[in-house]
């Protein structure tokens, strides 16, 4: 019996300190990824209480949301899924601005979903960049 417990005990402490780039620590990013993924899309769909910003401010906004999540992603999973995010994000997004179309007080615009876009892409380089920083 104190055998069994014993193998269990270094299966655990293998898992939580092996030489994987990302041990167990990285599910918190991942489950944090998520809920800013569900958070983005339900205030997309929120009916808009204000007046849209002029010149062109909520691009920004656009940008740096989905900036943010490409960032995000690329903490929380291994490189190999990046290009799988990055797509995930950009159909998302142009999903999001489709949906706003069908939402009382919203509308869809290829300007969103382009910032959107660009956002993703420079998420990645930056993401990419500190990587190769990190790896030196």
């Amino acid at each position: 019996m104190k055998f069994l417990q014993e193998e269990k005990k270094e299966r655990i402490s293998a898992r939580l300190f092996s030489d994987r780039k990302r041990p167990l620590i990285s599910s918190p990013y991942k489950l944090f990824t998520l809920l800013a993924c569900g958070a983005l899309v339900v205030l997309s769909l929120l009916p808009q209480t204000a007046p849209p910003t002029e010149y062109g401010a909520d691009k920004g906004l656009h940008f740096l949301g989905y900036g943010g999540l490409m960032l995000l992603a690329a903490i929380a999973w291994p490189r190999a899924s990046w290009r799988w995010w990055a797509l995930a994000l950009v159909l998302g997004g142009i999903g999001v601005e489709i949906a706003q179309s069908f939402t009382p007080e919203r509308f869809a615009s290829v300007g969103d979903a382009l910032a959107n876009s660009i956002g993703v892409a420079i998420g990645w380089g930056v993401a990419e960049l500190v990587s190769r920083r990190f790896k030196k």
